[in-house]
């Protein structure tokens, strides 16, 4: 079921209905056991994005390009409560006797409430 509702949402290779039917048709013929049919498949994949409540909102780019974004909160809140990749975060801003980066500066850590800072998920630099 997981590798199915993979190959059918992969962003670069949309798959069609008709395409899901015969994979899964497929399976049934090589004998693969305990294969859905096609309506249990789609009401397991309804199941699971109402059960993860991640928000995909329409956007449109300033030349007309019509595209669709996760909710980036949505997106963090999963990783927070999720064990393994919580481990790999960092809390912004980090609170250290000394300066080594520009975001660990008093201005950072006391002047700004911390209310209005957004939490930095993206680190990069550009010359």
């Amino acid at each position: 079921m997981f590798l199915l509702d993979m190959l059918a949402n992969l962003p670069r290779l949309r798959l069609s209905s008709d395409h899901l039917q015969f994979i899964l048709w497929m399976l049934k013929e090589l004998g693969v056991s305990d294969v859905p049919s096609y309506k249990r498949f789609r009401h397991k994949q309804d199941e699971l994005n109402k059960m993860m409540h991640i928000c995909t909102q329409l956007k449109c780019s300033p030349k007309g390009g019509v595209f669709y974004q996760n909710n980036m909160a949505d997106l963090l809140a999963i990783d927070w409560t999720n064990l393994e990749t919580r481990a790999w975060l960092e809390e912004y801003p980090v609170r250290t006797t000394t300066v080594s980066e520009s975001f660990h500066s008093q201005k950072w850590t006391s002047d700004i409430p911390s209310e209005a800072i957004a939490p930095m998920w993206c680190h990069s630099f550009s010359n």
